[in-house]
Order: structure tokens, then sequence, then C-alpha cells
């Protein structure tokens, strides 16, 4: 172990100097405390690369698009940046939570949904993203999830699959409210919150009826 004759301590590990009074230190040096840190900075470049080049490709973009002023109908860098950030906040999103399969599905799924329906109302086709991405999206994600919540011991994925349900059926009440006709694929996606919802009360019952409990403060 090596040593500060300065401050008359020991220090483990394989530094060359003391971390107190930064004098150099005598000794042998032995196997460090704590892990090394090279992953966690291999990760932390990773993201900043990452961060990097998104933010890079936004700014290249908006200064083709404005800066050069190029002519077009559509301002394509507004799509870039858009998919841009929301990128970017997935990526943060992921790296600061430890997550279960059903939220990073979930967060996942919904967030690319969200950046659609976003481009198309920039690109002028909304309507197929509303009418057939969107409810296809939400039905897949409540088979995934319903799958998750009768194998998941510790709930973690119940929240979700009930979140999912509530997004699969308020479009429909909206689309009747609104008195307009109902696109199938939402009429649909309504039926396979009901058979979700009717499956996981059979199968899950108490854990469902607790969730609720917990969450409506009741």
């Amino acid at each position: 172990m090596k040593k500060c004759n300065y401050c008359n301590i020991y220090i483990s590990g394989k530094r060359n100097h003391c971390p107190l009074c930064n004098n150099a230190l005598e000794g042998e040096a032995t196997s460090p405390h704590w892990p090394g840190m090279k992953r966690l900075r291999l990760k932390g470049f990773i993201y900043k690369l990452q961060a990097f080049l998104v933010l890079a490709t936004i700014i290249i973009c908006l200064a083709l698009d404005f800066l050069m002023d190029v002519r077009g109908e559509r301002h394509w860098s507004i799509v870039v940046l858009i998919w841009g950030l929301g990128i970017e906040g997935m990526v943060r999103h992921f790296i600061r939570r430890r997550l279960s399969a059903a939220a990073i599905i979930t967060d996942i799924a919904l967030a690319i949904t969200v950046l659609l329906l976003i481009t198309g109302r920039l690109l002028d086709f909304l309507y197929p993203i509303a009418t057939y991405v969107a409810p296809y999206t939400i039905a897949a994600l409540l088979l995934t999830n319903l799958i998750l919540a009768l194998i998941d011991k510790k709930g973690n994925a119940l929240v979700y699959l009930l979140g999912n349900i509530l997004m699969g059926m308020i479009p429909y009440v909206i689309y009747k409210l609104m008195k307009m006709a109902v696109p199938l694929s939402w009429t649909i996606c309504l039926t396979v919150s009901i058979v979700v919802l009717l499956g996981i009360c059979i199968f899950r019952g108490r854990s469902v009826k607790s969730e609720l409990e917990k969450r409506l403060n009741m």
C-alpha cells in the first residue's frame, strides 16, 4: 500500500499522488477498492457522440433549408428537427431511468406514433397515420402488454396495460361525441381493448383492483 509521508496516511489503489496534498506517494500499488469506470465512460462517450451527430444533423438541415433559402413547398428541416429532438429525448429518458420491458415497448411505440402524427400533419399525410398506424399500434401494444402483465410477477406491466386500454377506447368515444363516422381500425382497436380488459380482469382481477385503488387513492 502506498503512503504519503507528508500527511502520514496510507492510500490503496494505484494513485501516484496524495488526494489531500498532491505530494508523490511512496510504496507499492494495491488493487483499488472500487471497480473501474471504463464501461460508464464508454456509455457516456457513446451518448455524447450520438447527441453531437443528432444536433449537427439538425443544424445542417436548418442551414440548408432556411439560411441558404432553399425554395420548396415543405420545410423538411422541421421534420428532421422534430425527429432529432424526439430521438434525443427518448435516449435521455432510457439512460436516466431503469425501465421494465413494458415501459420500454410502450414508450418507444407511443413516441414514434406521436412523431409520425406530427410528421403527417406537416407533410400532408396525416389521415393514414391517424386512421391506420395509430390504432393498430395501440392494438399491438395492448396484446403485447397483456402477455407481459400475465407473466410479470412484480406487476410493473399492469399499469401500462391499463393505460393502453384507455388509449384504445378514448378515440372511439371522441368520434362518437363529434358525431363522425368511426373508422374500422378504431372499432377494431376498441374491440381489442375490451377483450384485453376482460382477460386481465379474469386472470389478474385482484391485481387490477389493487392497482386501481393505489392510483386513485381509494
